[in-house]
């Protein structure tokens, strides 16, 4: 092995022991919760699989209580393992623990932005809040789409009596059906609807490119640098793939509700509601469109997401 590949070698990782180093030493001493047992710089990387990291925080859970702590290069990280606990730190005290870290992957990469879930705290979130405070939190709100819900009921019950071996897909279906109607006003066909397939594939390629915050890229962003074709920038290549299809996902339905108005033929929904309003106002900017996208396209995505849970549950 040439002489200069091994100087390359040994500098390059005595760089990441003193970025590391670093990193640990300037951080002050604080009372954590009970975790895993930590190693000096690479914390609990050893114990973390790469995936179903769920499963294993159950497990931690049973043995460090429903509030642990473990961190991978430094990276701290807080697991909230039971609906009290969650609700006593996020809701009681939502101002303090309301912020999120930075998720290179999901959203610089893969470009699932601005979306809510993943926005830090700061007047984008509450933005986003009080746009979703209003359409799904409120009793007239809720009230105003009993109609809508039965209609797709309806029609779910209708396509079971002529295929009841589909009752999956339909109620799948369904659902979607539901959410899409409120967040555009867009109608699905029951059968293969095309446009709901090229939304939950988009949502599918992103969230396979891995979890929010938990790749190596997340943890040391400078990565992100790296060409794609690199060894060991999977995941990098899985995010840029995935990056088409989600930023359609934003465009598509937004250009379509966008254009409708303009022809007077929108039906009514969260997205048209928000765009006639600042049309009206002569305040649709580049920033408010950025917005609206990411929110209306949440809609769908948190529903797409429980789904994809439930189903990798049953397969497990």
């Amino acid at each position: 092995m040439p002489a200069d590949y091994i100087d390359t070698t040994v500098f390059g990782l005595l760089l990441l022991f003193i970025l590391l180093y670093g990193r640990y030493a300037g951080r002050k001493v604080h009372t954590l919760p009970p975790g895993p047992k930590r190693i000096p710089i690479f914390g609990n990387l050893y114990q973390l699989p790469l995936k179903q990291q769920a499963k294993e925080f159950q497990k931690w859970a049973e043995n460090y209580g429903d509030i642990f702590y473990f961190d991978v290069f430094g990276q701290p990280a807080l697991v909230v393992n039971s609906m009290q606990a969650a609700f006593d730190l996020m809701d009681k005290r939502g101002s303090k623990y309301s912020d999120r870290p930075r998720t290179v992957v999901l959203t610089e990469l893969s470009g699932f932005d601005p979306s809510a879930s993943l926005l830090p705290y700061g007047n984008q979130w509450r933005q986003h809040r009080k746009w979703f405070t209003t359409a799904f939190q409120t009793k007239s709100s809720l009230g105003s789409y009993k109609s809508l819900e039965e209609k797709h009921v309806r029609r779910m019950l209708a396509a079971l009596i002529d295929t009841p071996a589909r009752f999956m897909f339909y109620l799948k279906r369904s659902t979607a059906a539901t959410i899409l109607d409120i967040a555009y006003g867009y109608t699905v066909s029951l059968a293969d609807d095309e446009y709901v397939e090229r939304m939950d594939s988009a949502i599918a390629l992103s969230f396979g490119a891995g979890n929010a915050g938990s790749t190596l890229i997340d943890f040391f962003p400078v990565l992100r640098h790296i060409p794609s074709w690199m060894p060991g920038m999977g995941v990098k290549r899985k995010a840029l793939e995935a990056s088409h299809s989600i930023r359609a996902m934003h465009d598509d339905p937004y250009n379509r509700v966008k254009n409708e108005i303009e022809l007077g033929s929108a039906r009514p929904s969260f997205l048209a509601s928000h765009l006639k309003k600042a049309i009206a106002n002569g305040a649709l900017t580049k920033e408010l469109e950025y917005n609206l996208k990411g929110a209306s396209a949440l809609i769908y995505i948190v529903n797409v997401y429980h789904q994809l849970s439930d189903w990798a549950k049953t397969a497990r």
